[in-house]
């Protein structure tokens, strides 16, 4: 095989051109570790694709995947499904009754693999509620159920002809997979990808960025997320192996697996980070000493500085001293971390860099495959603050009201079973994105944030609030934040507080004794965050200053705010909260 053109195409390329005997690696149901090879993973594709042909699935048939964990065999019924023609819908393990009810109805999802008793016992309700669901088989050996391996023992030599012949006639430009993203609505919205989108958007990132073959990659996001999935269809074309993980045995795992990359979300590394944090808060003496001055030295660091021997020398220092342990719980090989899905913080980007993991960010979308640009490891092809040039394979524009647009392969085919929708964002044949961007250099991509949620003060300054919001998080005072302005003469702020490591700072009037709703009354606390304020405030122009806060002790999702049509409390929601607290800044 020279090339690939269809998702399935992916593995069958990887084992002629870069075959592994460590291709593809999970847990089964044991808690037993097991390694496929790229051979190997084939075979199994072949036999299932026959296996569930013989049982009738057709073309265009919707199968539903359900698993907590990402594993071999998820993997490997994906790709026999597409080998025959069938439609992949991911589903998370997290969905609520009435939003799985809605996606197996919305998709006509007709075949449903799921990984354990756990989930099994989960959507058992969903199966008698969703008429049109005809097959439920199981990846780990459940009562009741077929397994995965169980089908593969009634494949007939005519089965496996038939498959073949139907793999050979699988054009680039089928339904390949639906992916539900959320919208605006009650309900999500699924995204139809064929399989060009797909592969397009992989060869754009092996082209921009190739992986040396023999990589270890560790695959933890869950796999109804579109970038998890198009990274792993990446780590497969350049001969990577794979791990598949989840969220809840990801420190373990780092250091088992110790891989060159993995993707990640913005919200892992702030985790790592206040973790880095609060570990350096229980220091005493020099060794607090030696922490304090290390993480000054991060803050510090930029590529441009590192080139100057006496910086260099300190960065080297604070490695050595401080730093390798940090790297070494991550495994101590890795090369770096694939951030997306949200906006990461500049200088949160320059502390792992500094401990010596590079953070390479980028942006994109479902609706576009799920990357369209991000820095490059090359440091010639990397700005600060920014989320990178695009992939060579398709265009960007900004619109004369700053909206991102994109053009290309990936731009999905449309919304399932809803075409105004699809009108409304597919506009001769570009892709309207409803973020806000500006171009550095011409070349590199700087994001603003969301086209419904920007403003101007009365001033005229145009404010971002989740991006804003983004760079005051990075506190470690601060754990939620809400910014307002509209139309305003300055920002004002409802801020929750980080109550741990409240409890350590001020660890000398023994608030951990005291409710959360007496601590932010504590003249001390008030004090510290005004202070904090402040500094943070020093980092920004006058415009965007947070010229007065207040202080809440219920973290947002909790309140008791009037929920969207969907549940969730979103910023409409939590202005309308806050109203009498922000017109009292006011």
């Amino acid at each position: 095989m020279k090339d690939y053109h269809r998702i399935f195409d992916l593995p069958f390329y990887q084992a002629e051109h870069f075959p592994q005997e460590r291709a593809f690696n999970g847990v089964v149901a044991e808690g037993r570790r097991v390694s496929v090879s790229s051979q190997r993973f084939n075979e199994y594709v072949v036999k299932l694709s026959a296996a569930l042909l013989s049982r009738g699935l057709h073309i265009g048939d919707k199968v539903g995947l359900v698993s907590r964990r990402n594993r071999v065999e998820y993997l490997i019924v994906e790709m026999a499904v597409l080998r025959i023609g069938g439609v992949i819908v991911p589903l998370t393990s997290a969905l609520q009754r009435t939003e799985a009810v809605h996606i197996m109805r919305d998709a006509d999802i007709s075949w449903l693999f799921i990984d354990d008793r756990k989930s099994a016992a989960r959507l058992a309700p969903f199966k008698t509620l969703s008429d049109q669901l005809k097959h439920c088989f199981s990846f780990d050996p459940i009562d009741g159920l077929l397994s995965w391996e169980q089908l593969l023992g009634s494949v007939q030599l005519s089965d496996l002809d038939h498959a073949q012949a139907l793999s050979d006639a699988i054009s680039p430009e089928q339904l390949a997979c639906i992916l539900y993203t959320s919208g605006s609505g009650m309900f999500q919205k699924g995204v139809m990808l064929s399989h060009n989108n797909v592969v397009s958007n992989v060869k754009g990132l092996v082209s921009a960025a190739p992986l040396k073959p023999g990589s270890v990659s560790l695959s933890y996001l869950p796999m109804c997320y579109a970038y998890e999935r198009i990274m792993t269809y990446y780590y497969i074309a350049n001969g990577a192996e794979w791990t598949g993980s989840r969220l809840k045995y990801l420190a373990d795992d780092l250091l088992e697996v110790r891989p060159n990359l993995f993707a990640a979300v913005p919200e892992l590394l702030e985790h790592m980070y206040k973790s880095v944090l609060k570990n350096g808060a229980r220091l005493n003496g020099m060794e607090a000493r030696t922490f304090r001055w290390a993480m000054d030295i991060a803050e510090k660091f930029t590529y441009n500085s590192y080139r100057y021997p006496i910086f260099k020398g300190q960065v080297n220092l604070a490695r050595r001293l401080v730093f390798k342990d940090f790297k070494a719980a991550l495994g101590d090989r890795l090369d770096a971390i694939a951030v997306g899905g949200a906006a990461l913080r500049p200088q949160l980007k320059n502390i792992f860099a500094a401990a010596d993991i590079n953070v390479v960010e980028g942006y994109g979308l479902t609706e576009a495959a799920a990357v369209l640009t991000f820095n490059r490891f090359d440091e010639e092809k990397w700005r600060a603050e920014t989320v990178g040039e695009p992939l060579p394979n398709l265009e960007v524009q900004i619109a004369r009201d700053g909206e991102i647009l994109v053009k290309g392969p990936n731009v999905m085919m449309g919304y399932y079973n809803k075409p105004r929708e699809t009108e409304r964002v597919l506009q001769n044949g570009w892709l309207h994105t409803g973020d806000l961007g500006e171009w550095e250099d011409k070349r590199f991509l700087r994001l603003i944030g969301r086209k419904d949620d920007t403003f101007k003060t009365s001033n005229g300054t145009l404010v971002s609030p989740a991006q804003l919001g983004h760079f005051f998080k990075g506190s470690p005072w601060i754990k939620e934040i809400l910014i307002e302005g509209k139309n305003r003469p300055y920002l004002s702020a409802i801020i929750l507080p980080n109550f741990d490591f409240l409890d350590g700072h001020f660890k000398q009037f023994n608030f951990i004794q005291a409710s959360d709703h007496l601590i932010i009354h504590e003249e001390e606390v008030k004090t510290g965050f005004a202070e904090e304020v402040k500094r943070l405030n020093k980092q920004l122009r006058k415009s965007l200053h947070i010229e007065r806060f207040a202080l809440v002790s219920t973290p947002f999702q909790q309140t008791d705010a009037i929920r969207d049509d969907s549940g969730r409390i979103g910023r409409k929601q939590l202005l309308a909260h806050f109203r009498d607290e922000i017109s009292r800044m006011y």
